[in-house]
């Protein structure tokens, strides 16, 4: 049964020698559209292209065997209706070396079909969680010795900060989250740079703010919490510890810039 596109779906499958990015709700027919805009490339009668001449890139495995299996579909269909097309036959055959796969499966054919030029072994091989683990530690481990070493005071105001308890426990956990939160950038090194050398405090601002703000309930529960202390039947043996912790909420309440801030919540 035919089809009917919206003016729109037939743009995205019409379209040519441009790129193009097509947003759309779940559900809209994205996946349909995409096959239909391949198989017009495939039989285009002015200038087709084979289906293993297209690269075809999803974000998992199952994703990429479902766009083979409705590329397949689809030839298969239109071969019924032309069972004499010998280039619709052709794609039907060429399918099964089509580069339809997902971006790290492709990256990984361009390195093991390059690996000469590139001066990798061509024994490489992809590391498991478990192994990629064990380095990230290592080399945790010997950063934090260089840097005891080298004894750069902002390193050690990093540690007095972030450390949990009275050594240095955690500081790799924070080092190996911002090494994952980076590298979903494009081009993590120069993420970082741009992040040290960036002296607004925009962000910062924003926090402060919500900080006081939250700062303020704090006070507010700690204000209710002490009336039930005082109750004839309150928890009495709470009321020391509530007054201190709410002096230390107004003190964050209070707080006009950053290092009266950290004042309060360290002391």
């Amino acid at each position: 049964m035919a089809v009917t596109w919206t003016e729109e779906q037939k743009k995205v499958i019409e379209l040519r020698d441009r790129n193009i990015l097509v947003a759309a709700a779940a559900g809209s027919g994205k996946t349909a559209v995409l096959v239909e805009r391949i198989l017009s490339r495939i039989t285009d009668p002015q200038d087709p292209l084979d289906v293993d001449e297209l690269l075809i890139v999803t974000f998992t495995k199952a994703a990429a065997a479902q766009m083979r299996e409705r590329i397949g579909q689809a030839l298969r269909e239109r071969l019924r209706e032309e069972p004499r097309n010998a280039r619709l036959q052709r794609q039907l055959t060429l399918l099964h070396y089509a580069q339809i796969t997902t971006i790290d499966s492709f990256c990984l054919h361009v390195l093991r079909s390059h690996f000469d030029e590139l001066d990798l072994d061509p024994d490489f091989r992809i590391g498991d969680e478990g192994e990629l683990k064990l380095i990230r530690g290592d080399l945790i481990e010997r950063l934090m010795e260089d840097l005891y070493e080298e004894g750069d005071p902002a390193f050690w105001e990093m540690v007095e900060t972030l450390a949990a308890g009275k050594g240095d426990e955690g500081i790799g956990e924070w080092i190996e989250r911002l090494f994952f939160f980076v590298s979903a950038y494009p081009f993590p090194e120069k993420t970082l740079r741009e992040w040290s050398e960036d002296t607004g405090t925009d962000w910062l601002a924003s926090l402060f703010t919500q900080l006081k703000r939250e700062a303020g309930e704090w006070v507010r529960q700690y204000d209710r919490a002490i009336r039930l202390c005082l109750e004839a039947d309150g928890p009495s043996a709470y009321g020391e510890m509530f007054e201190s912790d709410r002096r230390q909420a107004e003190a964050v309440r209070r707080a006009e810039e950053y290092d009266s801030l950290q004042k309060a919540l360290t002391e």
